[in-house]
């Protein structure tokens, strides 16, 4: 694996030298014993995640003692003898950033008695940390941090402040709010958090250096620190933004931008809710809380419509009650479920329809136990679950039969919940996206953890697959996926 060029040569002059003192004198035999040199504990190649420590630690096997050897590391981006990074018998580095990609090494030790030099060269491939995994994002002594588990050589691993991590531009203030990952676009993937003191900006997708606000999306004045209550497109290089009790709409195939409000009919503006489900490529479904009613958003037009009176089979699409929740959920094909309140009578309903044709499917009373003091809401694509927090426990409940089960019950609180819908299709997120997360906080210092559990059917006890700690209070989870 190794070459001696100037040993070779040393030899070879060497041994000129011995044929010419034959000649003279054939009785005169003088030999040189040189250093041989056996490289071990180098592999050939390696492969290690940008950021992380990197160590390699040579046992050199010589035939002759010696203590006066040189060593010097070299990469080779280009050319042989690039750059020196290290000078010493061990290669140590620390927070290694070297670009993404595979790198030649040379490890050349020096015998300073002969001037022979040793030589052993290997790989080292050096990895995007921030590739693939969750993205955590959580409230830490009373600021915000955005957390990865990572996903590197086939398993996950927790990164704390990876925006440090990344030598980020973004520094995040005030406490966090929201973590949402859309495709934004067929080339980029949207990563927006935000948070108080930030409003809402979006990263740098690929390596988090950078990023930009969403106020510079839009065509319109708006502030620098806008936030957005919702993002949602329901098809690459289209969607709406929610805030501030308006909707807004951007296009980039027609060169349309976020600019005025489409939260209006016939003339007059509503206020708007920020939950929007996904419907046909180019409509959603969304809420009028001034009216208490289902509307679409139309991508085509930029405007917003009533539902068809027809459509309304179940239950009036004009319902009078207040939403608290919505969600998009893949049972059953594609369905929207919604969490209706009575502001009479407080009573909590349950509509379900679909987003695309507007077909509803069912509607009734939520009678599951304190689903009135519910924090956090998901919806199993599986089996059409409803898992819901209250405190420091999980309950699901199954709206076909109308029965109610808990699930977790711990003392610490849980945070949040999801069932994660991924851009990209493989057995892995396949898999992932039928497992519900949960989160939850102890109270103490990094005291988050994310758990994944398996649903069953028939109402089955859901089974702890993995964890992962050392989080904040967790406001939001979201995959970053390839």
């Amino acid at each position: 694996m190794f070459k001696n060029i100037k040993k070779q040569i040393a030899l070879i002059f060497c041994t000129s030298l011995l044929v010419v003192s034959c000649l003279e004198d054939e009785g005169n035999y003088v030999y040189t014993e040189v250093d041989e040199i056996t490289f071990e504990g180098v592999e050939e190649s390696y492969s290690i995640a940008r950021y992380d420590d990197f160590k390699v630690t040579p046992d050199l096997k010589h035939t002759k003692d010696s203590n006066n050897y040189t060593y010097k590391w070299f990469i080779d981006d280009g050319g042989y003898d690039s750059e020196i990074i290290a000078e010493t018998k061990d290669l140590d580095i620390e927070n290694l950033d070297w670009a993404p990609g595979k790198h030649d090494i040379y490890y050349v030790v020096t015998d300073e008695d002969t001037e022979i030099e040793y030589e052993y060269r290997f790989t080292v491939e050096v990895l995007n940390p921030f590739y693939e995994g969750w993205l955590v994002l959580s409230e830490e002594n009373g600021g915000s941090r955005l957390d990865m588990i990572s996903y590197l050589f086939e398993e996950y691993t927790v990164k704390n402040d990876v925006l440090s991590i990344a030598n980020s531009e973004l520094e995040l203030s005030g406490v966090p709010e929201s973590l949402m990952i859309y495709q934004w676009d067929r080339r980029v993937l949207g990563i927006y958090i935000t948070t108080s003191g930030n409003g809402t900006v979006r990263l740098t997708p690929n390596t988090f250096e950078t990023f930009r606000t969403l106020s510079s999306e839009f065509a319109s004045d708006q502030p620098d620190d806008l936030k957005a209550d919702n993002l949602v497109s329901p098809y690459p290089n289209y969607g709406y933004a929610a805030a501030n009790g308006n909707i807004y709409h951007w296009f980039s195939v027609w060169h349309i931008r976020y600019n005025q409000p489409i939260n209006i009919i016939d003339g007059t503006p509503f206020v708007a809710s920020p939950y929007i489900v996904k419907g046909a490529p180019f409509s959603t479904t969304g809420y009028d809380d001034t009216n208490k009613r289902f509307v679409r958003f139309s991508g085509f037009r930029a405007s917003s419509g009533l539902m068809a009176p027809e459509a309304s089979t179940l239950f009036d699409y004009d319902t009078g009650k207040d939403l608290i929740y919505m969600t998009q959920s893949k049972y059953n094909g594609t369905r929207a479920f919604a969490f209706l309140k009575d502001p009479v009578d407080s009573k909590h309903y349950l509509a379900i329809f679909s987003p695309n044709k507007y077909t509803q499917y069912h509607y009734g009373e939520i009678t599951a136990t304190d689903f009135d003091q519910a924090t956090s809401y998901a919806v199993s694509p599986d089996f059409g679950y409803i898992f819901y927090a209250v405190g420091g426990k999980v309950y699901q409940y199954d709206f076909t039969q109308d029965k109610t089960t808990l699930m977790i019950d711990r003392p610490e609180e849980v945070t949040y919940l999801k069932f994660n819908e991924f851009n990209k299709s493989n057995d892995r997120y396949d898999l992932l996206s039928s497992q519900l997360v949960v989160c939850t906080h102890n109270g103490s210092a990094n005291g988050g953890v994310v758990e994944f559990y398996d649903v069953p059917p028939v109402n089955g006890q859901i089974t702890l697959e993995s964890s992962y700690s050392g989080f904040g209070k967790i406001k939001g989870i979201g995959y970053r996926d390839r």
